[in-house]
């Protein structure tokens, strides 16, 4: 790599500490890297430089036409995924339902690469179409879960059990239902004598009546929590994976029985399975917990810590966006930047119909090049020249600076 200090940009960093605090240290530790925030609108801003952007959420149109101007002008981005996909947020969420809800979640996706955190998330995503975007590092933010040992709970105590959902816990109304349904029976279920667990409850605010006055969401961090439990039920969420991580048997809870991108040893798809799955989770056999420690590897590149094979990537991205730029040639990079030792992500083998696969969204039906060429000019130079950006850029700008 060139000596120069590299300028990295986080999306929304300021916001986002949390999330990217340990990359950002490597970072800084690693290649002397200048660390910043930079708000979605600053991403068009003309005068915007960096030598890499990173990114985990491309779902805010400033962002997503942000990563698509920097592409233009050599300038490398890399979206690091910081949760799993699901079913319901890629196929059933209302942006599906029209152009005016937004477009569908990562088809494409517009960063130059993502960071996937393991092999069945990286097939998903290459299924939609990313397949020579897909690198697979991991997630930095499982480099320090600790494994918790299971335990013989003493006599006439329960266990304690973990009731948790996703941040947000659906994308409909008919979704938040379910899930509340769902809960309420599990919680009913509890109540009996013959129950094996103790409830601890962690669940979004949009059904946090079930738990009344006990809910902990955002009250407790959740790996303090993961080191006192003895199993984990949660909807579909990236809490599946911390609960693997740290060696504890979790169960699926999903009425509505969708496709799961995130397979588990249990799962909860009716009130009738939850005595007998239950039972199983206070006593785990073997073999499920084989086959979870099986979809854990499929889930989650965690043989050694991500956060150096996320840095060997971002290295590699900013090298080749610079020599891009010396030369003024446009910004290319392999399919595969990074060794990779399993069986690489499946590429699509057809082109993907996405007016099939979207009817409802009027613009996949739209084939004319030049006339779609000329529109996005002029869109590009209105959200330029808006009154309403130009305000949002600024408090933007006055949030990062006040950081």
């Amino acid at each position: 790599m060139t000596s120069a200090r590299p300028l990295v940009a986080f999306v929304d960093g300021h916001l986002k500490g949390p999330f990217f605090d340990r990359l950002r240290s490597a970072l800084l530790a690693e290649m002397d890297a200048d660390c910043r925030s930079v708000s979605p609108p600053g991403l068009l801003d003309p005068d915007f430089k960096a030598d890499l952007v990173i990114v985990n959420d491309e779902t805010w149109p400033f962002c997503a036409a942000g990563l698509a101007e920097l592409h233009r002008r050599s300038i490398p981005s890399l979206h690091l995924a910081d949760g799993i996909a699901e079913w319901r947020n890629t196929w059933e969420n209302p942006r599906q339902a029209s152009d005016n809800e937004g477009m569908p979640l990562f088809q494409p996706i517009l960063a130059d690469k993502i960071a996937c955190m393991g092999w069945s998330q990286a097939r998903v995503l290459a299924s939609l179409g990313n397949a020579e975007k897909c690198e697979v590092t991991g997630s930095p933010r499982y480099d320090s879960i600790v494994r918790k040992e299971l335990c013989e709970t003493p006599a006439g105590k329960k266990k304690k059990l973990l009731i948790t959902t996703a941040q947000s816990p659906g994308f409909t109304p008919d979704h938040i239902e379910s899930v509340r349904c769902s809960l309420n029976d599990l919680k009913s279920y509890l109540r009996g004598k013959q129950a094996p667990f103790e409830a601890i409850w962690r669940v979004a605010d949009e059904v946090a009546e079930v738990a009344g006055g006990a809910n902990t969401f955002g009250r407790v961090p959740l790996q303090d929590q993961m080191q006192v439990v003895d199993a984990v039920i949660s909807t579909p969420s990236s809490v599946q994976v911390d609960a693997m991580m740290s060696g504890l048997p979790v169960a699926l809870l999903d009425f509505g029985n969708r496709p799961a991108f995130v397979p588990a040893a249990w799962t909860i798809t009716a009130a009738e399975q939850l005595g007998p799955t239950l039972r199983m989770l206070a006593d785990p056999s073997p073999q499920r917990m084989l086959y979870q420690e099986m979809v854990l590897h499929d889930t989650l590149e965690c043989r050694g810590p991500a956060t150096p094979r996320v840095l060997a990537l971002a290295g590699g991205m900013i090298e080749s966006g610079r020599q891009a730029r010396l030369a003024g040639k446009a910004l290319s990079f392999p399919a595969r930047m990074l060794e990779q030792v399993m069986n690489e992500p499946a590429r699509v083998e057809y082109l993907l119909a996405m007016d099939q696969l979207h009817p409802a969204h009027s613009v996949f039906r739209l084939d004319d090049r030049v006339a779609l060429q000329a529109e996005l000019g002029h869109l590009r130079k209105a959200m330029q020249t808006s009154l309403v950006q130009k305000i949002y850029r600024k408090l933007c700008q006055l949030g990062v600076r006040q950081r």
